[in-house]
């Protein structure tokens, strides 16, 4: 899927091309093809429109939504963790979780930290959405 989505894009096939490559940033705004491809977002266009968002659940946990791809089966979500944005754990990963989302093209996907904010030092805690190919 990742090939073809490149290919209609962009015309090219090439991973690492100026333009169409998976780390490039036509639009601008900051987001690699390859998360965009991920999201479902259209990778000519700059949009905050369906980035993840983040939460605060049950007054104490931070919480991370996104939307995940059917089609997507080629990449994998990671959903990472961080005190002090330097070091990050993986709290949630798509390999490890089968697509729920019967047959619709997408589904919600919301994570929860499982250290409350109040716990963490200095009171910090930071989740991301990241993603990756084999």
């Amino acid at each position: 899927p990742l090939q073809q989505w490149r290919q209609t894009k962009f015309g090219t096939l090439d991973a690492n091309d100026p333009i169409g490559g998976d780390a490039a940033n036509p639009a601008g705004d900051g987001l690699a093809n390859l998360l965009k491809y991920a999201l479902g977002l259209d990778p000519l266009q700059a949009s905050s429109a369906g980035l993840p968002t983040v939460e605060l659940s049950n007054g104490a946990y931070l919480s991370l939504t996104f939307t995940r791809l059917k089609s997507v089966t080629d990449a994998t979500y990671h959903v990472e963790v961080s005190s002090d944005l330097k070091a990050w754990n993986e709290i949630w990963n798509s390999l490890s979780v089968p697509y729920g989302g019967g047959v619709n093209p997408t589904q919600q996907v919301t994570v929860v930290d499982g250290v409350p904010i109040s716990a963490a030092p200095g009171g910090c805690r930071f989740l991301r959405l990241r993603i990756s190919r084999p």
